[in-house]
């Protein structure tokens, strides 16, 4: 009798007794990590571009392969996306045609003329990166200075015969504007751009001109 008085105390203490609670769950991992920032582009990059550079917006000038070399910082505001980029480009743009002459009379009085311009670039400026998070796509724009160094060269004939070749060097300044897209490929950008590039010029070749031109171009951007 001692024995089952002794039990069903035992019972009816350990009834009264606080259920254990269980210990909390540890915060997920993933609560507590800090969201990969996939629209942010690395610091450094490197590029070249490739395209057509069109002078009949601006001038008599025609269409030319121009190409470019460049490489930019991305500044530590804006998530890195905006920077300032150094470039070297070169184009070839070049117009011909004919004018009278009373002293050729040997060609009808008409001198046929041929005029290059060979333009070495040099640009400095800012750029804003706008990676879209979530996808590949990268809009851009740019904006910067460009010291022009030219060399113009004009070739007359008359009929076929040379009568001389003239050339002269000039050094001007300019300014560009470029909008442009990429797509992220591998461990950077392939991008298109057009680039407004104007030029204002004063030779005794071309007189007050602009040597600028619309520049459709595409190229590759290194990203590191």
């Amino acid at each position: 009798m001692r024995c089952r008085s002794a039990f069903a105390l035992i019972l009816l203490l350990l009834c009264a007794l606080p259920a254990h609670a269980a210990p909390p769950a540890a915060p997920a991992a993933t609560a507590t990590a800090a969201a990969p920032q996939t629209g942010v582009l690395p610091p450094i990059y490197v590029g070249a571009r490739v395209g057509g550079a069109f002078g009949q917006a601006f001038s008599e000038l025609g269409a030319s392969f121009t190409g470019e070399i460049l490489g930019g910082y991305q500044l530590p505001v804006l998530d890195r996306r905006l920077g300032v980029f150094a470039a070297l480009s070169y184009a070839q743009p070049s117009t011909s045609g004919h004018t009278q002459d009373p002293r050729v009379g040997s060609a009808g009085g008409q001198l046929n003329y041929t005029t290059t311009l060979r333009d070495f670039g040099i640009t400095a400026g800012g750029q804003l990166w706008w990676p879209i998070q979530g996808t590949r796509f990268v809009p851009f724009g740019a904006l910067g200075l460009k010291l022009h160094m030219t060399q113009t060269v004009s070739d007359t004939r008359m009929g076929s015969i040379s009568a001389g070749e003239y050339r002269e060097s000039d050094t001007h300044m300019g300014f560009l504007l470029r909008l442009g897209a990429g797509i992220k490929l591998g461990p950077g950008l392939v991008a298109v751009d057009a680039t407004v590039d104007s030029a204002p010029i004063d030779q005794l070749t071309t007189g007050s001109a602009n040597s600028g031109a619309i520049v459709l171009a595409a190229g590759y951007h290194f990203f590191f």
